[in-house]
């Protein structure tokens, strides 16, 4: 009995075409990425000045806190925070007294060799944070990070707007600014 090659090279052109008539669509829309322009634009991020992100025990003095509020969070008496306040705040700290002037306790730092970035802004999640960016550009310092919102079996430990603080710690450098963003994948 003969094959027919006619046959099959149709019906495989044809199961080609199944097949990719809708991946080149989906493409064409955005829905499918291109995984390479995504790791092109994370290798340009490059973290200098061996920043990171930090935990301290020293607790935030509660007049700093009432003096530094941010807008639209949730106060312990229940009510909101007003809505024309800023969105977000940062403070340098380049010595001890600084640091007094926000947090209760001596300082763990050395500054001598390092500055402190305190930052804060609301959270409505719990998450996960990540520095992806920490450079000089001119006379400001530039940082990004990614904020990824973590679920528990499921669930999001999802509440009102709260302000939380984050500390970034890098090696001394000079900088009139600093531009802090989140990125949330």
């Amino acid at each position: 009995m003969k094959k027919n090659n006619k046959f099959n090279f149709i019906g495989m052109a044809n199961l080609l075409a199944i097949l990719l008539i809708p991946l080149l669509f989906l493409s064409s829309c955005g829905l499918i990425k291109d995984a390479s322009k995504d790791s092109q634009v994370k290798d340009n991020y490059k973290i200098n000045y061996n920043a990171k992100f930090i935990s301290l025990d020293n607790k935030i003095k509660t007049s700093f806190e009432q003096e530094n509020l941010i807008g639209s969070v949730l106060l312990d008496s229940g009510e909101y925070s007003d809505v024309s306040l800023p969105r977000q705040r940062h403070f340098v700290v380049n010595n001890q007294e600084e640091f007094q002037e926000i947090f209760e306790g001596e300082s763990p730092i050395d500054f001598d060799n390092n500055t402190l970035i305190v930052y804060t802004v609301a959270y409505v999640n719990a998450g996960q944070y990540k520095l992806l960016h920490c450079v000089l550009e001119e006379n400001k310092l530039v940082i990004k990070y990614e904020y990824k919102v973590v679920s528990n079996n499921g669930y999001y430990n999802t509440h009102a707007p709260r302000q939380g603080w984050e500390y970034i710690q890098l090696n001394k450098v000079e900088f009139e600014e600093v531009e802090i963003s989140i990125s949330h994948p």
